[in-house]
């Protein structure tokens, strides 16, 4: 899934739950869409937290080295 500039690999279930999340689903309402439990939601709300931090870390790890790259 491309999210900006920045390619982020989400499996099939984070890519679902993500989308689901956008459309205003609550960890419950997309428990039940996709046939997961509570806390597989969860799970799946951190890794996809985790994934897009990374990148966000890395996008400002760019941003703040552009200067010294190209003076």
């Amino acid at each position: 899934m491309r999210i900006g500039l920045v390619e982020i690999n989400f499996t099939k279930v984070e890519s679902r739950v993500l989308l689901l999340m956008l459309e205003g689903y609550t960890d419950m309402g997309i428990a039940e869409k996709l046939s997961l439990s509570p806390h597989d939601v969860h799970t799946y709300k951190e890794r996809i937290q985790r994934k897009t931090q990374k990148n966000s870390i890395l996008k400002k790890t760019r941003k703040a080295l552009n200067p010294f790259i190209y003076n």
